[in-house]
């Protein structure tokens, strides 16, 4: 990844891919652009961690049709997706 100045508008230092294929967002000051780019190291060590994966189940209490012909189930919900979590050392 590298860090270069534009000098387009008011958003002059860009971060880019190191091949200069993609761009990390455009920023302000040199100091935005550097964190910008802290922030996606860090995301690149997290991404290369071991992954536990984990899964709930529970029971159906109730179910009832609608008149439509579907179904009504209560039902805790949460969202998809890969949820990531901190032990307590910050890993």
């Amino acid at each position: 990844m590298t860090i270069r100045q534009n000098g387009e508008g008011d958003k002059t230092w860009c971060v880019y891919s190191e091949d200069g294929s993609r761009s990390f967002g455009c920023y302000a000051t040199e100091a935005e652009a550097k964190e910008r780019l802290q922030e996606i190291h860090a995301f690149k060590r997290m991404d290369s961690w071991a992954q536990v994966s984990r899964l709930d189940f529970g029971h159906i209490s109730k179910v009832t049709r609608t008149p439509q012909g579907g179904i009504r189930v209560d039902a805790a919900l949460t969202r998809t997706g890969v949820l990531v979590y901190s032990d307590a050392a910050g890993k």
